[in-house]
C-alpha cells in the first residue's frame, strides 16, 4: 500500500515513481521450536520505472526496485532489489500481441543461519516470460503465456527452477 506518481516526462515517455509498504502473510505452520523460520514479513517496498509507448501501440517498460521484508523470523529477513524489462510487442494490429519480459532479482538475507554453518544467504534469481495475447473482441482477449525462474543460492537447499505455462481467458464489462 503506498503512493504511486506517474507523469508524462517526454511525449509517449512516462515516468513512474512508487513508495510503500507491503505485508506478506504466509498461512503455513512454523515449524515447532523454530520461531526463526517464520516467513511472514512486512516493510519498505518501491520503484522508479519508465515507461515508452510506441506510436504501433507497442510498449517498452523498465523498472528498478527494492524491497525490505523484516519478517516474523529471523532466517527470512532480506533485502531484495530487482531489475526488470518488458515488452509488449502488436504482431496483428489490435488483435494480437507478442509479451516478452524478464527479471533479474538479487535477494540478500541479513542473518547467519545456523542450520548452514552460519552463512548468510544469497540468492540470485532470473525470471523471462513469453506470451502471446489474442483480442478476440471488445470484451474477451486470450492469454498464453511460458514463464521461466532460476534461482541460484549461496545455500543449495534453495536452488530451483521452474517453468510454468498459463493459458486463460480475459473478460472485460
Amino acid at each position: 500500500m503506498g503512493p504511486q506518481v506517474r507523469f508524462l516526462a517526454a511525449p509517449n515517455h512516462i515516468l513512474e515513481v512508487f513508495a510503500g509498504y507491503q505485508k506478506k502473510n504466509y498461512f503455513k505452520t512454523t515449524p515447532p521450536g523454530s520461531p526463526q523460520e517464520d516467513m511472514s514479513a512486512g516493510g519498505f517496498d518501491g520503484y522508479l520505472g519508465w515507461m515508452w509507448i510506441f506510436a504501433n501501440g507497442g510498449l517498452l517498460n523498465t523498472r528498478a526496485g527494492m524491497t525490505v521484508d523484516n519478517a516474523d523470523g529471523l532466517y527470512w529477513n532480506a533485502r531484495n532489489y530487482k531489475l526488470s524489462l518488458n515488452l509488449l510487442q502488436p504482431l496483428w494490429p489490435n488483435k494480437v500481441n507478442l509479451q516478452l519480459g524478464g527479471e533479474y532479482s538479487l535477494v540478500a538475507y541479513t542473518a547467519e543461519n545456523a542450520n548452514f554453518n552460519s552463512v548468510i544467504r544469497l540468492d540470485q534469481i532470473y525470471t523471462g516470460i513469453v506470451g502471446i495475447n489474442w483480442n478476440i473482441n471488445r470484451h474477451v482477449t486470450a492469454l498464453l503465456q511460458y514463464t521461466g525462474i532460476v534461482a541460484n543460492s549461496n545455500i543449495f537447499i534453495y536452488d530451483y527452477s521452474r517453468s510454468i505455462w498459463s493459458a486463460g481467458l480475459e473478460f472485460r464489462f
